[in-house]
């Protein structure tokens, strides 16, 4: 769908136990479309200097949406607001126990 919508830079990898896609780093984006606790040290390795991430970062219940930026001082977190997303599980995210 997205090729036929003329992205062609865009790539869709099944999640599996690892967070990312560390084979292909660095990233100028990432965006994690489902909440996470915290934000994933292993995203943040994974983004080339200048890149952002976008995550929703809370409870299971409800989140707010950050934007991590890579910059040469250090990484900025800005909040962009409350969101509700379904919970990111396994490694680095939510335990698959309720």
């Amino acid at each position: 769908v997205l090729r036929e919508l003329g992205y062609e830079n865009a790539h869709i990898e099944l999640a599996t136990e690892m967070i990312g896609w560390p084979e292909c780093a660095p990233y100028d984006a990432i965006f994690v479309a489902a909440a996470s606790p915290r934000i994933s040290s292993s995203l943040i390795r994974q983004l080339a200097p200048g890149g952002r991430l976008a995550i929703p970062v809370g409870g299971r219940e409800g989140q707010d949406l950050l934007v991590a930026e890579r910059r040469p001082e250090g990484v900025v977190v800005t909040r962009k607001g409350a969101c509700s997303f379904v919970p990111l599980l396994g490694k680095e995210a939510f335990s698959t126990q309720l």
